[in-house]
């Protein structure tokens, strides 16, 4: 037969009410302390992925980026309904001048 290992009885005196209710106000001060921090950098991170989100959705069509920075993998989309239309342009015969057709 196997001897059971002896209980372990708590050797600590029993908290005042007073010194017990000090020690959890401590306590939750200082978790208090904690969320607070762990708020105020939630909230820079947020504000740090929206700055990322918006340089990454800017492509060709909403910034002065070249066309040939545009992703080739992504589709180019439009923000109107209707996509905008350059103006038609010719070339007159001897001159360096664009002139828009009528519209």
């Amino acid at each position: 037969m196997v001897p059971m290992p002896e209980q372990h009885t708590l050797t600590h005196s029993p908290e005042s009410p007073d010194d017990e209710l000090k020690r959890r106000r401590e306590r939750v001060a200082e978790q208090t302390a904690i969320i607070e921090g762990q708020t105020a950098t939630i909230e820079q991170m947020h504000e740090r992925i929206q700055e990322l989100e918006a340089r990454l959705a800017k492509d060709s069509h909403n910034s002065s980026r070249l066309p040939s920075s545009d992703s080739p993998f992504q589709e180019a989309t439009t923000t109107s309904a209707a996509p905008t239309q350059r103006a038609q342009v010719r070339w007159t015969t001897g001159s360096a001048r664009r002139h828009p057709l009528p519209g």
